[in-house]
């Protein structure tokens, strides 16, 4: 399966996705991530879930290949949430993705931005970020679940171990910045 989101953030998904409890595995090569619009380079399994989305009854297996663009963005199920997502699992127990001298580039298990309702999503993808050198003006950003939160989060868990080297990164477990 390859994702639907890559890098156009313009497209909305206002349907129900039911995965009835099935699994979606995918590699994708990070190389492929469009470099010419004016948005952050992003790759999700959906742009933007509307208002009346529902991605429900799934478990997501992710893997990635080659270099990740600078500025890249990678949210596993959608780069913004306006809906509901439900019962969805990412990764299986002792799952690791690792990124190495990438400059501001960001990671969020579900979604960056949710506007919406996530409820019973489980992370367990272990995540580490290292740079050979500590260069000023690098920047890292991290969450389990979702990077900032306007809507509604309940239920929810994070099992993977964050590892981040640089003097700038913004990391949580659950949410970046709950507001």
């Amino acid at each position: 399966v390859e994702p639907l989101g890559v890098g156009n953030i313009t497209d909305i998904f206002n349907g129900t996705y039911d995965g009835n409890y099935n699994t979606i595995s995918w590699t994708f090569n990070l190389e492929n991530i469009p470099t010419s619009n004016s948005y952050r380079q992003y790759v999700s399994l959906f742009n933007i879930l509307g208002t009346t989305a529902v991605v429900k009854n799934l478990k997501i297996n992710a893997s990635f290949t080659g270099s990740l663009p600078v500025g890249a963005t990678i949210a596993l199920v959608t780069y913004e949430n306006r809906g509901t997502i439900q019962n969805v699992s990412l990764g299986n127990t002792g799952d690791r993705m690792e990124f190495s001298d990438r400059f501001n580039m960001y990671w969020y298990g579900v979604a960056q931005k949710n506007e919406g309702t996530i409820t019973k999503v489980v992370n367990n993808y272990s995540v580490t970020m290292t740079h050979s050198t500590n260069i000023t003006g690098i920047s890292i950003g991290y969450a389990g679940i979702t990077s900032v939160n306007n809507g509604t989060i309940s239920q929810v868990a994070n099992y993977g171990n964050i590892a981040v080297q640089t003097t700038r990164a913004t990391v949580a477990g659950i949410v970046g910045n709950n507001n």
